[in-house]
């Protein structure tokens, strides 16, 4: 996609859990997701966002929902990347990222009311 910074490739995926709920015929919950941005397939992403529910192992002690990449950060006594480290983020949703993309990245959306859009969507998630 173009951006006001020049071309990306968004990659969204999601693992999904269905199952029979009170509410309604079926609950869908999203259990695991990772959202990434890439200026080329062969390449790392420069951002990721992840997440997942559920325990924690000794390996992963990290943040469950956090944002990885391969920009470099300035701390105070040295530069390091993002993949380095895990910024928490909370729950991210797919409807973040277009915003993102949309009013940070200036991607062209394809709906004229897409603020409303998002938002709409959003909250049936």
């Amino acid at each position: 996609m173009r951006t006001r910074h020049g071309w990306l490739i968004l990659s969204l995926q999601q693992r999904i859990l269905a199952s029979e709920s009170a509410r309604s015929p079926v609950a869908i919950d999203t259990v695991r997701y990772r959202y990434s941005l890439a200026i080329d397939r062969d390449v790392d992403a420069l951002l990721r966002w992840d997440g997942h529910h559920g325990r924690r192992s000794v390996e992963h002690l990290y943040c469950s929902h956090h944002l990885q990449g391969t920009l470099a950060i300035e701390l105070p006594r040295a530069a390091a990347r993002l993949n380095d480290i895990h910024v928490p983020t909370g729950h991210v949703l797919v409807q973040d990222i277009l915003r993102f993309l949309i009013a940070d990245l200036g991607v062209r959306p394809l709906h004229h009311d897409w603020d409303r859009v998002l938002q709409e969507s959003a909250s049936v998630s």
